[in-house]
């Protein structure tokens, strides 16, 4: 178990930039190898008499005993409801895999919520049909202490509900890959991905106002899977982005727009970090030229 453990770790001291969603400093790093040493390889308590329901009401018997993987996602849907849940994400990942993987894999959606009608209306919105836990006491984190953070709070689990993985499949590519490696027979790993056009991938202003600087990547799907932006790196602290964060259909585009502020007059040079679900992944955007 140990020599796992420490391959996985290697695999993730590659990708603990992704696990934090690129905020990884110093501090950023150690907490995530700090949280990866801790939780690999560890039970997760999974009480029997958990209730589970179909769009928060319907109660449905939902045994997950016998299955050779779980992916538990916990969601305390502070903040943005529907930005913490991903529920179309979920949906997306839940039906590529189906029939794919080379195990049984089931799904423990747990979901503490601040405002059960909120919950309820999305799961309806989205015709989330995958049983979920809608637990208002918190009782399975309060049983298992998860990590804080949400970016900790997804596990891909073996039949022991024994941690293999930690971080969430749909908000990265590079940690579904992990997944996909684990799950999926070899030669279906390429099938879950797309192909992008962009027509320009760098940018030249000679002369720009530094207060309006600013440019939107059209990618376009022209692949036959759907296109996901799973997320998008920056360079600079004075650069941020809005990305689309839907599925993207084959044929259709998406956009990453980006935004720079520049506070002094000068050379600027910003490169935009793509990650999404294409064999290139991640794709490098540039941005440069002189505000004045």
């Amino acid at each position: 178990m140990k020599v796992i453990i420490r391959m996985i770790l290697g695999l993730f001291g590659v990708t603990c930039s992704i696990l934090i969603l690129f905020s990884c400093g110093r501090s950023g790093q150690h907490k995530a190898n700090r949280v990866l040493e801790e939780w690999i390889g560890r039970q997760v308590i999974i009480p029997n008499d958990l209730v589970y329901t179909k769009y928060g009401t319907d109660t449905v018997e939902y045994s997950q005993a016998y299955t050779d993987y779980k992916i538990l996602v916990y969601v305390d849907t502070v903040g943005c409801t529907s930005c913490q849940l991903q529920l179309e994400r979920w949906l997306d990942w839940v039906d590529c895999l189906k029939n794919k993987s080379s195990y049984s894999v089931s799904y423990l959606f747990d979901f503490y919520p601040k405002n059960t009608e909120e919950l309820v209306d999305l799961l309806r919105f989205y015709d989330f049909s995958v049983p979920v836990c809608i637990d208002e006491t918190d009782r399975l984190n309060q049983l298992n202490k998860f990590p804080a953070g949400g970016k900790f709070h997804t596990f891909l689990l073996d039949r022991d509900n024994k941690v293999v993985l930690v971080g969430s499949p749909v908000n990265n590519e590079n940690i579904a890959e992990l997944y996909r490696d684990i799950l999926l027979a070899p030669d279906t790993v390429s099938m879950m991905r797309t192909d992008v056009e962009i027509s320009q991938r760098e940018v030249n202003f000679p002369k720009i106002v530094k207060d309006s600087i600013q440019y939107s990547f059209p990618l376009k799907n022209v692949g036959n899977k759907k296109l996901l932006i799973n997320a998008v790196n920056v360079s600079c602290g004075c650069t941020s982005v809005e990305y689309t964060k839907q599925p993207i259909n084959p044929g259709d585009s998406g956009l990453v727009k980006v935004f720079v502020k520049k506070e002094k007059e000068g050379y600027f040079n910003e490169t935009i970090t793509v990650y999404c679900n294409v064999s290139d992944s991640p794709l490098v955007l540039k941005l440069y030229g002189n505000a004045i």
